[in-house]
């Protein structure tokens, strides 16, 4: 399920805690986040701006090894491979909007003005520039795996000093 979907279903969600499996997690989204947050465990929320959608969106996620302790005595409405609804009674939609709102990115928006040929790369440090200069003068496809890991930790070095 993409993530156009995952927030569809989430748009609809009055009563529920709809989670989703992703690898070795199971992720909650949106008011089902808030709605596991406020009525199974406070766990950190992840809060992101997605660019296919124009958006930000909140999620927590926890270990499928976990569900079991966390779910107890819990309604399982659906129980799927990929997906589990879980029944929590409303959702104070209210409630999640002001807790979306309270929460931080966790990943900054990128910013428009460095590194994209834009009129504003003036607005870049000098670091920056160099950067993004040496990351353009990389010959990726001309280098092993871990020729690049150290281009890579290079680069981390310089922006870390």
């Amino acid at each position: 399920m993409n993530i156009e979907d995952i927030v569809k279903a989430e748009a609809d969600n009055t009563g529920t805690i709809i989670l989703f499996r992703e690898g070795v997690f199971w992720k909650a989204y949106e008011r089902s986040a808030y709605a596991f947050c406020k009525h199974i465990k406070s766990f950190v929320v992840r809060k992101k701006y997605i660019k296919s959608i124009n958006d930000e969106i909140v999620s927590v996620g926890f270990p499928m090894s976990s569900s079991k302790t966390l779910l107890q005595g819990k309604v399982i409405l659906l129980e799927e491979e990929k997906k589990m609804i879980v029944s929590i009674g409303r959702i104070d939609l209210e409630g999640f909007m002001a807790w979306k709102k309270e929460q931080i990115l966790s990943v900054p928006a990128v910013s428009p003005s460095c590194g994209n040929n834009s009129p504003r790369v003036s607005d870049c440090s000098d670091l920056e520039k160099e950067v993004i200069s040496q990351i353009k003068q990389f010959s990726v496809e001309n280098k092993t795996p871990f020729e690049c890991m150290l281009f890579l930790s290079e680069i981390k070095k310089q922006l870390l000093s």
